[in-house]
């Protein structure tokens, strides 16, 4: 795929500080060093699946310029993934959607060593993009699903189907709204993509 493509989206997707109140409360302090507070800017790359070139996180040191390829491999002496997709940081912890490699990696932002590495092993599997609130990250899967992960147990807790290929999704109030691409759909039967709306507090 091209990197070029992605490197706008993933460099607004990570560029905001920590947030809201999972975790206990265990958000990261302002004076830490690290992905925050406008210090540091974290890159997804997307890879390449054709090349067999891994997926992979850059970080930008915003006070020198600086560039540092590979952070995530570099911490944990292995690559992130096939084709990572989207990232979120809620509290504490990175959250990365592989799409090819099906994993949900969970990361110390500051760090960038690997906490947990989530296997979805139900109904969803291709996790996409991801969005948060109140201690919870929200997946769209694209083969058709939405999952939830409690980020406190770090496991996905409940899955919902929805329809063909769900990519984006963003939360308003208490309403998760996840846009159904049908992008992949190539019958006569395409429905050529709707928007799911989906209480938060039943799911």
């Amino acid at each position: 795929m091209n990197l070029s493509k992605y490197f706008a989206l993933a460099l607004c997707a990570l560029s905001f500080t920590a947030c809201s109140d999972d975790d206990n409360n265990d958000v990261l302090p302002d004076d830490v060093p690290g992905f925050y507070a406008g210090k540091t800017v974290l890159v997804l790359n997307n890879g390449n699946m054709s090349g067999n070139i891994p997926g992979s996180l850059s970080s930008i040191d915003m006070a020198t310029g600086t560039v540092t390829n590979n952070v995530f491999r570099e911490a944990n002496g292995r690559v992130l993934g096939d084709t990572p997709q989207g990232a979120i940081i809620h509290g504490s912890k990175l959250y990365v959607a592989v799409t090819q490699s099906n994993i949900i990696e969970v990361i110390n932002p500051i760090t960038m060593k690997s906490i947990k590495t989530i296997q979805p092993t139900g109904e969803g599997s291709s996790p996409r993009s991801l969005t948060a609130k109140d201690g919870y990250v929200y997946v769209t899967m694209f083969n058709g699903y939405v999952s939830r992960i409690d980020t406190l147990s770090l496991a996905i807790d409940k899955t919902l189907k929805l329809g063909p290929s769900p990519e984006e999704l963003g939360i308003v109030g208490n309403n998760l709204y996840v846009a159904v691409s049908d992008g992949y759909n190539t019958s006569n039967n395409c429905v050529d993509g709707y928007v799911s709306k989906i209480n938060i507090p039943t799911f």
